[in-house]
């Protein structure tokens, strides 16, 4: 089975929507737009290749889920 190859309407879906979708969401998109699917961890590597800033993230759940009290 052959790989898929990153082309330019991967990076057009990718510049569109890189403010408000994470990886996992943007390979959902590009799977359902270009019938193309990629993993998240090919498309983190192309959004940082693009130099592309990662959508916000939820203030409050990201030091409750660092949290740890076992440690």
């Amino acid at each position: 089975m052959a790989r898929p190859r990153w082309d330019r309407r991967c990076t057009e879906i990718m510049t569109r929507h890189a403010a408000t979708h994470t990886n996992v969401e943007m390979a959902a998109l590009i799977a359902t737009e270009i019938w193309l699917r990629f993993r998240a961890s090919t498309v983190s590597e192309h959004r940082c290749a693009l130099g592309l800033d990662t959508p916000r993230r939820n203030a409050w759940t990201g030091p409750l889920r660092r949290w740890r009290p076992w440690q």
